[in-house]
């Protein structure tokens, strides 16, 4: 098996259409080819490992000191179907101690998983045979397969997405297969526990808070997590109510506030349901991108918070209202325009009770200027305990 970290790839097809128009004209055309789904070997940043998989296949990697991991997703989803982990332990030991740790308190899913087999393979590996929960819900069916090299140990997870498609499960056992550890040596030495860094994709749901108001309206409302090294802009987010036949009997779409998720940062999003909570409603799923939506396309050039200093204060009135005011001054050195304020409210929990964005000023936003901005925030979804203001601009047009 092999496996990889640092560079965000995204692969993505472009689709030509040719035409052509005139009196009388016949135009004959070849017959396009078809994409090449040929496998690539994918050699990971630190050069630890390397793995086969189809060439349309996205990689998300992920590259620190002494872990290097890579998760791989299908064209049109961001929903890794296969992740390699490579680790080099301090101490290694003995594989019943290794298994039994890593399934009960290293796994991610740790609390949303169960183990229903383990299996010892005949190259040495184990596969441990699973279900599990997303953080929306859903149940997903997940194989884990465990193989050490001396002080070096690799965790490949597969996640079947589609159980009964037998051509994905033999791509997926197949890329597996041919993983190669190559210069494990670029990893400092770490603890099993440190497996539990390894991020699946750039994006990732940190909190979700489902509540609904007095009057009924529903949100769902929290915090993504952009962990790669390049900004991310225009997340399409859409959730949707599921009954207990897991049908969606209600659904709304929106995007991750703000212009930009900063490299490594965070940025909130709300969903409102104003029709409120469904009676038949019993569970829930959140989709980051799809329909087309190509990160490389949609991010902005734009400025964040290294350029803005942002005072802020709070007054909660006794009808529940919260009032947000401050002033923004802008410390950078370019004309910027279009400057936006994000709020994010939290409880004692560090859960999203509400968000709301407001253009501070339209047009030009001059170097050492400062502008106001005020919230009104009536809908919440608990008691407000700290709130934070994040302030982004883009660039001006020459």
């Amino acid at each position: 098996m092999r496996h990889s970290i640092q560079t965000l790839l995204w692969i993505f097809i472009i689709s030509i259409s040719l035409s052509a128009c005139g009196q009388g004209a016949v135009i004959y055309a070849p017959t396009p080819l078809p994409p090449d789904t040929s496998p690539i070997a994918y050699v990971h940043p630190s050069g630890a490992f390397q793995i086969t998989v189809p060439r349309t296949w996205s990689a998300f990697s992920q590259y620190l000191p002494d872990l290097a991991s890579a998760s791989f997703a299908m064209p049109n989803s961001v929903e890794p179907v296969l992740t390699i982990t490579l680790l080099n332990l301090v101490d290694m030991p003995d594989i019943a101690t290794l298994l039994n740790t890593y399934q009960a308190e290293v796994r991610p899913d740790v609390g949303r998983y169960t183990e229903i087999e383990r299996q010892a393979m005949g190259d040495g590996s184990w596969r441990l045979i699973g279900f599990r929960t997303n953080i929306g819900g859903v149940g997903q069916a997940v194989n884990t397969f465990i193989q050490t090299y001396g002080t070096v140990i690799s965790i490949s997870e597969i996640i079947l997405t589609q159980p009964d498609n037998p051509t994905l499960w033999r791509t997926l056992e197949e890329a597996v297969n041919s993983l190669q550890v190559n210069n494990p040596s670029s990893l400092s030495p770490t603890t099993l526990y440190n497996a539990q860094k390894t991020a699946t994709n750039p994006l990732h749901l940190t909190t979700v808070h489902i509540w609904t108001t007095h009057t009924g309206v529903m949100f769902i409302t929290g915090m993504i997590q952009n962990a790669s090294d390049m900004p991310i802009g225009g997340v399409p987010i859409y959730a949707g109510i599921t009954n207990g036949e897991g049908a969606v009997v209600k659904g709304e779409s929106g995007q991750v506030l703000g212009y930009a998720i900063p490299a490594n940062g965070f940025m909130p999003f709300s969903l409102r349901f104003g029709d409120g909570r469904p009676i038949d409603a019993q569970n829930y799923t959140i989709t980051l991108g799809g329909g087309g939506w190509n990160p490389l396309s949609t991010t902005p050039r734009y400025y964040g918070e290294a350029y803005f200093t942002v005072n802020s204060q709070r007054t909660d009135t006794p009808e529940g209202t919260v009032i947000i005011t401050g002033e923004v001054t802008h410390i950078g050195a370019d004309i910027v325009r279009d400057p936006m304020a994000v709020v994010t409210i939290y409880d004692n929990q560090r859960r999203v009770i509400a968000t709301a964005f407001t253009l501070i000023k339209e047009g030009v936003f001059m170097p050492q200027a400062v502008a106001e901005f005020s919230f009104n925030i009536t809908e919440l979804g608990g008691t407000p305990t700290f709130h934070l203001v994040t302030v982004q601009a883009l660039p001006e047009i020459p």
